[in-house]
């Protein structure tokens, strides 16, 4: 699974279990074709094994970091208006549900806590319930998870959903706002498009992106 990695096997030939401290970065666990366009396209504009600071101001070394397991094309979608995308959205999860993916291991992501109720509607549409993560929570048997981008760092779902991927949404108009010169807006910049790296890195098999149109720039990167 993208969970595979040359480097996750050499830590269990060192005989390190997977939460003690290393050195190397966390490998990417998703698969490979959600890998190349995370990677290819949010982080385009570094090195592909340049250091990438995340969401909390920490530097990842992102170097010689592989995914063996090559799957779907993550879908990317824009749609004319939130009930749209919430059907989509909807079906796509049943999908998921109806190809052996249980609800508990399925992640919708969205950019902030005001955009929970278009993930739930989403979830009303595939008969599903989702429970919002705290800060230690996994969601309970037969709930789909539900988060921020932010608090999706460190997960992993066999299925991920980021939706509300919105024109004023990401990047988001009010950090925007705050940028007082050129250095900064392109600091909010970089940290919005982390921010949905992280998220689609979430997803170990099959992933979906969408807003409504025109959506996120960061849309077209994917």
């Amino acid at each position: 699974m993208g969970g595979l990695t040359v480097r996750a096997f050499g830590d269990a030939a060192a005989g390190r279990m997977p939460d003690e401290p290393s050195e190397q970065a966390p490998p990417l666990r998703c698969s490979g074709a959600t890998a190349r366009v995370a990677s290819g396209s949010l982080l385009g504009h570094q090195e592909p094994d340049a250091r990438t600071d995340d969401v909390d101001g920490e530097t990842q070394e992102r170097r010689g970091t592989i995914s063996v397991f090559d799957g779907p094309e993550p879908r990317v979608e824009r749609f004319a208006d939130a009930d749209s995308e919430a059907r989509a959205v909807g079906a796509w999860l049943s999908e998921r549900v109806a190809a052996g993916a249980r609800p508990h291991e399925i992640g919708v992501f969205v950019r902030h806590e005001g955009l929970f109720e278009r993930a739930h509607a989403a979830l009303a549409h595939a008969g599903l319930e989702g429970t919002v993560l705290d800060d230690a929570a996994n969601p309970p048997e037969g709930h789909v998870a539900l988060a921020t981008m932010h608090r999706a760092k460190g997960l992993e779902y066999r299925a991920v959903a980021v939706v509300a991927c919105d024109e004023d949404v990401l990047p988001l108009a009010d950090r925007l706002a705050t940028a007082s010169d050129m250095n900064e807006l392109q600091e909010v910049h970089e940290t919005e498009r982390h921010l949905l790296y992280v998220a689609v890195t979430r997803a170990r098999d099959e992933l979906w992106v969408s807003g409504v149109a025109p959506g996120s720039d960061y849309l077209a990167d994917l």
